[in-house]
């Protein structure tokens, strides 16, 4: 895992949710949007760089070494799941159900830093993580430009979206991570990354441009605010 100039990992956080109680949280924001440079430096909002899915992977095989192997294929198929198409006839994505959890494992490590099976995606085809540097002036969000991206209100109710809702994806009958998704904790304010980092591009927008907030704008900012909140209520934290 890179680590930065100052020995940190900056892909994670010490979190306090409940007073006396300091855990790991990871999985926010900046688990996938945080690049470590060559000399040490940390890029917020870059490409992130931190292996996740081979973490996972070597996750799984000490699971699996130290516990019951049966289980851990049904975890990780299980997880293999959120990519199914049931609606296409040759969907690669079904030979997990038959794979070995050796041959899983090993597809999870092959995974290089920088791309992630994110759900909706595939572990056999895993997407390029974006950065965020400039996101101000992108107009779409996701590759497929699903959501429109008029301010930093609509940023966050698309966190929002991949983050949470989507765990309650259904397809007719088909609901790919299950009936239990959907039911998680809540983000610390430590462990929501994106929020400073945003507010400051946005700001400094506004800035080069010479022109002040709009009545728009200040809405836009305080809608930002609520649906944040609104956020860290629903979030789904790994806490390790």
């Amino acid at each position: 895992m890179p680590v930065g100039s100052n020995g940190m990992i900056p892909f994670a956080r010490w979190v306090i949710r409940r007073k006396g109680q300091v855990e790991l949280g990871s999985m926010g924001c900046n688990t996938c949007h945080t690049r470590v440079m060559a000399d040490g430096s940390i890029a917020p909002g870059a490409q992130g760089n931190n292996p996740n899915d081979r973490e996972g992977a070597s996750m799984f095989r000490r699971a699996a070494q130290f516990g019951d192997p049966a289980k851990g294929l049904a975890r990780i198929r299980g997880f293999a799941r959120q990519f199914e198409m049931p609606w296409v006839t040759d969907d690669p994505n079904r030979q997990a159900r038959t794979m070995s959890l050796d041959d899983l494992i090993a597809a999870g490590e092959a995974i290089p830093p920088g791309v992630t099976a994110r759900s909706n995606t595939s572990i056999f085809l895993p997407p390029q993580i974006p950065d965020l540097i400039g996101i101000e002036q992108r107009r779409y969000l996701d590759h497929t430009g699903l959501v429109r991206h008029r301010g930093v209100g609509d940023l966050m109710r698309y966190c929002s979206l991949v983050q949470d809702i989507s765990a309650l994806d259904r397809y007719g009958d088909f609901q790919p991570q299950g009936s239990e998704a959907g039911h998680g904790e809540r983000y610390s304010d430590e462990h929501c990354m994106p929020w400073p980092f945003i507010s400051t591009h946005f700001s400094r927008r506004r800035t080069r441009t010479g022109s002040t907030p709009t009545p728009r704008l200040e809405r836009e900012s305080s809608s930002a605010k609520v649906v944040l909140r609104a956020t860290r209520r629903l979030s789904i934290p790994t806490i390790g």
